[in-house]
């Protein structure tokens, strides 16, 4: 965050405990002082339209699954969680999904995915 302050991630993938399918975390919100534009210091607000606990800080979000540091029950070095929608109860409910024990363990977890190389199909590929 000294030095770039948010944006897009080189290696912008992660996978959850348990799961195969790899979750997108594209960007790290900046810190930035305007009131109209999202950053991690709009987190109280952003958190408080969507009833999710206010103690934590957003990574990232795109209002259905969040990146989150939890502060619910530390001051120092939060854990990382996922939280997303689950429809499948009767009512509408977030899950909590602890990604790692820090910031530090989850940034070790990130990778990315290489370009799709057509060099690697063979030639007779949908063909009979």
């Amino acid at each position: 965050m000294k030095i770039q302050n948010g944006g897009k991630l080189n290696y912008p993938y992660f996978k959850l405990p348990d799961l195969t399918e790899k979750q997108e975390f594209p960007s790290i919100e900046p810190i930035h002082f305007e009131e109209d534009d999202e950053s991690i210091l709009s987190s109280k607000q952003l958190l408080a339209d969507v009833n999710l606990p206010k103690e934590f800080i957003v990574l990232w979000t795109d209002c259905h699954f969040w990146v989150v540091f939890d502060y619910r029950n530390t001051k120092d070095n939060p854990p990382v969680l996922y939280v997303f929608e689950n429809y499948s109860a009767e009512e509408f409910t977030w899950e909590f999904v602890r990604i790692a024990d820090s910031f530090d363990n989850f940034l070790k977890q990130l990778f990315r995915v290489p370009p799709f190389d057509p060099k690697q199909l063979k030639g007779s590929y949908g063909q009979k």
